[in-house]
Formats: structure tokens, sequence, C-alpha cells
């Protein structure tokens, strides 16, 4: 993907300066990253030298990616789409109506690349997540408040943000 970009003068895009997307280089190296019992603190273990694939690994990986002509590091691939300079992106749901209003009937939605690391093709890892509707405990209207959070994250009304947004459920 990045050859067919750099031999078009056009670039891939991927947000590398968060975690949510540098997340898909780790997760299916058997490197980990969670929550740790105290459900507050985290724990991960990208620098481990006790798996087959490191960190450091991964890391190398990285620099070659960012070498490559074709790969562009950046936050506003939507910005790249609109000028014709970014052909393919990182991205997930929240950007799923803006890319598809852009590119038209070129549109088209794809698993994650795979990339070569420590000699070996790796399948990039999605990072799933939720959201959650919270009511204050001391609202005034507590009541309301938890009907109206009801009603957000019922099931007809996910349906329709998804049909609407192509956003996940709450």
């Amino acid at each position: 993907m990045l050859s067919i970009a750099a031999k078009n003068k056009k670039k891939f895009a991927m947000d590398w300066t968060s975690g949510w997307y540098l997340y898909s280089f780790y997760g299916q190296t058997g490197l980990k990253v969670g929550l740790n019992k105290d459900g507050i603190t985290n724990y991960c273990d990208w620098n481990s030298k006790k798996n087959d694939i490191k960190g450091t690994d991964v890391a190398e990986a990285l620099l070659k990616i960012g070498r490559n002509p074709g790969f562009l590091n950046t936050t506003e691939w939507l910005a790249g789409m609109r000028k014709g300079t970014v052909i393919a992106c990182v991205s997930g749901v929240w950007d799923e109506s803006a890319i598809k209003k852009l590119m038209g009937e070129n549109y088209g939605a794809a698993i994650l690349p795979s990339y070569t690391c420590a000699g070996k093709q790796i399948q990039m890892s999605c990072f799933f997540g939720y959201k959650m509707i919270g009511v204050n405990p001391y609202s005034e209207h507590k009541e309301w408040a938890h009907k109206l959070a009801d009603y957000i994250s019922g099931e007809e009304n996910q349906k329709l943000r998804f049909k609407m947004r192509g956003a996940g459920p709450f």
C-alpha cells in the first residue's frame, strides 16, 4: 500500500501521536497493555524481551514505515483527502461520514493492513472501546436524568445512531 501511494506521489495517513492508533502495531505481537487489578492504573510490557517480537522490533518497523515516502503521520487526513494528497488513512467510525462524503463512490472500508516486523507479517490490531452515559447521583432531577440516559442509550436510538453516523453503540 505504501509503495503504491509513493509511486503515485500520494500518502497513506495515520496518527502516530495517539496511543489509540499506536496500539494497532502492538496488539497482535504478544506485547500487552491493560488495566491493573486496582481498576485505576495500567500496565504495559511493550519493552519486554521475553516475547518472539520485542518492543524494539516494533519500533524498528515503525521507523521503516515512517521513512517511506508513501506514509504521512498526521491528524489531518481529511484535509489531505480534500487536497487529493491522501488516498487512504487509518481512522474510525467518527470519521466515516466525512470520508464517505469526500471519497464518494471511491469510498471503502477494509481491515487494517499488515506490516513487516521482525521478518514476519503482523496484522495490525484494532482498538475497540465503548462510551458510557452516567448520571450524577446529586442531580436535582435525577429521575429525569436517568430517563434521558435510558432514551439516548436505548436500542432504537443506537440503531438510528449507527444508520445516520456509522457510529457504534454507547
